[in-house]
């Protein structure tokens, strides 16, 4: 069986301050009570966390000035075209995230 190698020290803290950073820029229903828990060959991350990823592609950017960017492009094989700006778009909501499920 092989030998699992942790990685540097230096190299872990580096990691974490990265996805840290990172994880900020996302809206969290309830932020995480530890960022990694490592146990070569297992690594959990933003344990405790909880968000929720179609909130975070989607409806969070309707709060901002994002919301007037385009978001649908379409080419068709014969060349036609059409897009739509996010506001336009028919899966947006204009409604804050819903409250984390208990």
């Amino acid at each position: 069986m092989p030998t699992i190698l942790s990685p540097a020290p230096q190299m872990t803290e580096e990691r974490a301050a990265l996805w840290n950073q990172q994880a900020e820029s996302l809206s969290w229903f309830r932020r995480w009570e530890q960022l990694l828990d490592w146990k070569p060959p297992y690594a959990k991350w933003f344990v405790g966390g909880k968000l929720n990823a179609c909130y975070n592609c989607l409806d969070r950017h309707m709060q901002s000035e994002t919301r007037y960017k385009r978001a649908l492009i379409w080419e068709g094989e014969q060349g036609e075209r059409r897009s739509s700006k996010l506001i336009e778009s028919p899966f947006s909501t204009p409604h804050p995230p819903p409250s984390a499920p208990s």
